[in-house]
């Protein structure tokens, strides 16, 4: 077995076509907002309000590792890896992603939904099922309120979605995000909402970093 081990941003992870599966017998996503979706937002207001300020330092926010197992693909087709830690994180960064798209295409901030649609939507020409599209692909259990949420058209009513979703982590956390990235963008400040998208983008792209650790199983003979 080969490991490769890396430190790498968002865009390293999300940007290839690709599809992470959360394997059966992992848990349901389990983050809530006290203990993590509001640290992770505060770190990165914090990071974002250093590059405002101009005082970038170039210091990025730390969200912990990642393990992945490369599964074997035919050439062409949607590459596949399974998750053996870090679906939690990774779970939040793909809701973070795609609530924050959401919010830049609800302020009519076309370019910087643009920029973060490749990390959360793999390119159509992959897709044997509308499945395909999703980065990652989560537990058994967790798929039909992840499916709700992620594939919801944007920007998102999230009165709309079904009920039954409403009460899940992922509703949650979702509606967290677009709610705070939303009062972020349309604070009164110095900086225009178009500078503070750059600045967002920014971080989210380049300012959170993972140890990304990925396995793989040699090729039978």
């Amino acid at each position: 077995m080969t490991i490769h081990t890396n430190l790498l941003t968002p865009t390293n992870i999300f940007k290839k076509d690709q599809q992470l599966l959360v394997p059966l017998f992992q848990r349901p996503y389990t983050w809530n907002r006290k203990e993590q979706w509001e640290p992770l937002w505060s770190d990165i207001l914090r990071v974002a309000e250093r590059i405002l300020e101009g005082k970038d330092s170039g210091r990025p926010h730390f969200l912990g590792a990642i393990v992945l197992q490369q599964l074997p693909n035919k050439s062409g087709d949607l590459e596949l890896r399974t998750v053996i830690d870090g679906q939690q994180r990774l779970t939040t960064l793909q809701i973070l992603l795609d609530s924050i798209h959401a919010e830049f295409l609800r302020n009519e901030l076309s370019v910087h939904a643009a920029k973060s649609q490749g990390l959360i939507e793999n390119d159509e020409v992959f897709w044997r099922s509308k499945d395909d599209q999703f980065k990652l692909w989560p537990t058994n259990l967790d798929r039909p309120a992840f499916r709700a949420l992620m594939a919801a058209e944007s920007p998102i009513d999230y009165k709309s979605i079904p009920e039954e979703y409403q009460a899940t982590k992922f509703f949650q956390a979702h509606k967290y995000f677009a709610d705070e990235a939303r009062n972020w963008l349309r604070e009164e400040s110095q900086s225009s909402m178009s500078h503070k998208a750059d600045v967002l983008v920014k971080t989210l792209r380049e300012y959170i970093q993972l140890v990304f650790v990925l396995t793989v199983r040699p090729l039978a003979i």
